[in-house]
């Protein structure tokens, strides 16, 4: 099977806790006519090796899978277990934790179901559908153009997509209830149960009512929205010498190489690149049809299906496996962050490890572990696992679905940690495993019973939505359960409830808004941390984002003083502790109860470049600003020097005069305009739309396409720095009232020059992989027109062109190659160099991407 997991997806009934011997042979008629024949023991039917999907070899390989269609009236054999998918033997032989998988084929798209022995047709049961973790291979998640050519890319969500499906349209017959279906995971399986749940937007229906997460979220995989799945494809290819001159020969040459020497070749690739388990080498990847858009950006924006209720949790030490032991002073701690999120700023490395002052952490003498160990492995459990997961919880309760949290505060590894003196690991990731499936070794009474009360409560989760109900088989369960963010007033000052399952200090605790608390979650801080993290993933937009994120964690501007108006229907929600109000500059009426009581107006571009409708939208907002009292507006340009002809410029200049004159005629009403550099961020798009996803691979070479004027310079400055600067102003906005002001980089560099340093950070031995052409101004647009959408002609693309290509004689006649050094005395250091900036987005894109979205929609 193509899924990421260590063993083969299976199909699980709701296992109700009977006993019952049958001594005949279960068998099954399915609707397509087939009948698989099962086995009966301890109470359990089960039906294994049900194929939902084709074989995946040869040409199958890395492509999204075909369905398997049984003939009418084959006997199928479903007493023995199918072939586990390319993995590991054994990902952690020094635990026991795994056996060794040795079965193993690319013909593996089986699953298995497991009932209540001697159930009817008629039943109608609860149906729970796991998803099992342990990271991601090559053969589910390989990324290339040609792969994205035919939707194949994801094939292993597209996979259990496939399943699961399966599972809808087949499961009566075993018993089941198609409209009461629960998926569930661990790890990269929580990981894929969110993102089936976030799966194309929520355009389309799904085929399940329910979802358990046990430590991972759709926005816990940090790779997800970067080139670094193609990269890595690229190389292992390259090792197995099928590097080609198109990626469709690469990819013919990959599907030839024999399974055992893939497999052998990309699992020691990953546990180089990946340490220490590689099970991240591979990873799903924005594919913009079954991912659309960065998870965290469909969160935010409520993009996902709608009605499913949802349990979300992490353990109290998740991040403790992944971290080395060795870690021991701040700067290891520094190495550490900068591995696993190579994209973040120094400023916001020293911000985030003021949140997790090491003062919060102790050492751990008995397995001589320093506090710097415990302080990496909860920034990492927090940016991976806890936040991704309360903001999920959070999100799905505001689409009006149940969500609870928990954390799991208790392990039954205990004495295999101190056999193999580990203790530092704790609570650590996968301890919630056996007690899911109460399949527990050397266990205590404590562990016995808990996981009594956890597979209780998964179960009465997919029965009746709710994880505290006994139902008519008086099972027991965890009693101590509340929808996470469906409080009353006992809970004032608390942001979210959790259940602390297991341990010293189990039950529902509240995680505090500001100030401290009681209990474990209380004194991990998890809303201020969560806000800040939040604060640096961005869920406002770009620049916005930036603006936010420094006036709360640089300049500590308290949230109470801010207000942020947004597009989004949900008034009553927040953003790192600020109130969200609804207000749309296209919709006057909902101006004045979101301006209401501001005195200042940051005024973000509208993300539109509709001439008129940008202008509509920003004198809108002017006009309801001076109604509501507010006495200060600061607007947010572009860095185009003086009357600039770009198009993309045209909307920004009337505004700009708009607001001069509405400010001229009212006492008292002053302005700020902050013409912003253009983003080093969105260099792809200046560079003839060039798609930073497409692989890069050893002799490949990609010709970019510019308009005349591509050895003139553009003064480049990062996002983040202009949202530092942006900040900085409006704190101290009296000092440039009235006055339109140039934020810009340090130095400017050409077309020509970017393509020069993309040559130099991914060129091997001199290589060019970046040629720029220049063509003139009917020839460009002519091919940009054919390059997006395929064909000859398409009015609406050919109309874009020709306004975007207005942006070229500007960089020609010096318009953006104004260096200021205004952005460096606000910042006061040297602004990041272009360079710099692209080395670090060629590792991870998902802000270019997301900047070329915001200019190109």
């Amino acid at each position: 099977m193509q899924l990421s997991f260590l063993t083969p997806l299976p199909l699980i009934f709701l296992l109700n806790n009977v006993r019952i011997v049958f001594a005949s042979i279960p068998a099954v008629t399915a609707a397509g006519g087939w009948t698989i024949q099962g086995t009966s023991t301890d109470g359990v039917d089960q039906f294994q090796n049900i194929r939902f999907g084709q074989d995946t070899s040869g040409a199958n390989r890395f492509a999204s899978p075909v369905p398997y269609v049984y003939s009418p009236g084959v006997q199928v054999n479903g007493t023995t277990s199918g072939a586990a998918c390319p993995q590991p033997l054994n990902p952690l032989p020094s635990l026991s934790i795994f056996a060794n998988v040795i079965d193993q084929s690319e013909d593996c798209l089986s699953l298995r179901v497991a009932r209540p022995a001697g159930v009817n047709e008629d039943a109608a049961l609860p149906v729970m559908v796991f998803i099992y973790g342990g990271g991601y291979t090559i053969f589910g998640f390989a990324a290339t153009p040609a792969l994205a050519a035919t939707k194949s890319l994801n094939a292993g969500l597209r996979d259990q997509r496939l399943g699961i499906q399966w599972v809808k349209d087949n499961i009566k017959q075993f018993g089941g209830n198609p409209d009461e279906i629960t998926i569930f995971g661990q790890s990269a399986g929580a990981f894929s149960v969110g993102l089936q749940t976030v799966a194309f937007g929520g355009k389309q229906p799904v085929p399940f009512s329910r979802a358990i997460a046990e430590s991972g979220a759709p926005a816990s995989e940090q790779g997800i929205n970067s080139t670094t799945p193609a990269q890595r494809f690229a190389q292992v290819a390259s090792l197995l010498n099928c590097n080609r001159s198109s990626s469709t020969a690469t990819l013919t040459c990959m599907r030839a190489v024999p399974l055992s020497i893939l497999n052998q070749t990309e699992l020691a690739f990953a546990a180089e690149v990946a340490p220490p388990f590689g099970f991240n080498a591979f990873t799903p990847i924005v594919d913009r049809d079954f991912i659309p858009d960065a998870p965290s950006s469909l969160v935010a924006s409520g993009r996902f299906a709608p009605n499913v209720s949802l349990i979300q949790g992490w353990t109290h030490n998740d991040g403790s496996i992944f971290t080395s032991a060795a870690i021991s002073n701040e700067t290891a701690v520094e190495e550490f962050i900068h591995f696993e999120w190579s994209g973040i700023s120094t400023s916001s490395l020293t911000q985030l490890l003021a949140q997790y002052p090491i003062t919060d952490f102790a050492p751990l003498p008995a397995s001589n572990t320093s506090a710097y160990f415990f302080q990496a492995a909860q920034i990492f459990r927090d940016l991976t696992f806890t936040c991704p997961a309360v903001r999920f919880a959070q999100a799905t309760a505001r689409k009006g679905a149940r969500a609870y949290l928990y954390e799991l505060n208790q392990t039954s590894f205990v004495n295999e940690f101190a056999r193999l003196d580990l203790s530092e690991f704790g609570v650590f990731h996968f301890s919630d495993i056996p007690y899911v499936f109460r399949n527990l070794q050397n266990a205590t009474a404590s562990d016995i019973e808990l996981a009594s009360q956890v597979s209780g409560s998964w179960s009465a989760f997919a029965a009746h939505a709710d994880p505290s109900v006994r139902g008519i088989s008086n099972a027991t369960v965890l009693s101590s359960w509340l929808q996470a963010f469906a409080f009353g007033p006992r809970t004032e000052g608390i942001g979210a409830v959790v259940n602390v399952i297991g341990g010293p200090s189990s039950g529902l605790q509240g995680v505090p808004v500001t100030g401290p608390g009681l209990g474990p979650i209380a004194t991990e801080k998890l809303w201020s941390r969560c806000a800040f993290v939040e604060s640096i993933q961005s869920a406002t937009g770009g620049l916005g984002s930036r603006v936010l994120h420094h006036l709360l964690h640089t300049l500590s501007v308290p949230p109470s003083s801010l207000v942020i108006s947004t597009q989004s229907p949900s008034p009553s929600s927040s953003i790192s502790g600020v109130e969200t109000r609804h207000g749309d500059f296209l919709n006057p009426s909902s101006l004045p109860s979101a301006f209401a009581g501001a005195s200042t107006l940051l005024l973000v571009s509208y993300p539109s470049i509709a001439h008129a409708l940008r202008v509509t939208a920003h004198q809108n907002a002017i006009d309801a600003a001076v109604r509501a009292g507010i006495t200060y507006i600061v607007y947010t340009s572009l860095a185009f020097v003086g009357d600039s002809h770009a198009a993309v410029m045209q909307a920004h200049i009337e505004t700009e005069e708009y607001l001069k004159r509405t400010c001229a005629v009212r006492e008292g009403m002053n302005y700020t305009i902050i013409r912003e550099g253009i983003y080093c961020e969105s260099w792809a798009l200046y560079l003839g739309f060039f798609d930073p996803e497409k692989v890069i691979g050893k002799g490949e070479r990609r010709v970019v396409k510019v308009p005349e004027g591509a050895d003139k310079g553009v003064a480049w400055v990062g996002r983040d720095e202009l949202g530092e600067g942006t900040a900085r102003i409006l704190v101290r906005k009296e000092d440039f009232a009235d006055q339109t002001v140039l934020l810009s980089g340090g130095a400017a560099v050409s077309l020509r020059g970017v393509a020069e340093m993309i040559n130099g950070i991914l060129g091997w031995q001199g290589e060019e992989v970046v040629e720029v052409e220049e063509l003139g101004r009917e020839k460009w647009v002519d091919t940009m027109v054919e390059m997006k959408t395929g064909k000859k002609e398409d009015a609406e693309t050919r109309e874009f062109m020709e306004k975007w290509y207005t942006t070229y004689p500007a960089i020609e006649k010096g318009e953006l190659d104004v260096v200021d050094p205004l952005l460096a005395r606000l910042l006061g250091r040297k602004v990041e160099s272009m360079k710099e900036s692209l080395r670090k987005q060629l590792k991870d894109v998902g802000g270019t991407k997301e900047s070329i979205g915001q200019y190109a929609k």
